[in-house]
């Protein structure tokens, strides 16, 4: 075999693997993006259940304080 034909093979098998690589790597990026997409969206759920549930609680922290204010209220015949 000629010289440069085995230098030929040889900067083909180089170049094969970083497109192997590449080929590895664009799919764990699209893995990845599609990780962080499925997060994103379960972060805009909890943050909107975290804020009804913060709601939720102001009113019944308010219906126990008027129940409190009711309670601590002296009978009209005092």
């Amino acid at each position: 075999m000629s010289k440069s034909r085995r230098q030929s093979g040889n900067e083909r098998e180089p170049f094969e693997q970083l497109q192997e690589k590449l080929a590895f790597l664009e799919e764990l990026v699209q893995q990845l993006n599609d990780a962080v997409s499925k997060q994103q969206q379960e972060l805009i759920e909890l943050k909107s259940a975290n804020a009804l549930l913060h709601e939720r609680y102001r009113q019944i922290s308010a219906q126990q304080a008027n129940a409190e204010a009711i309670l601590d209220e002296k009978p009209p015949h005092y």
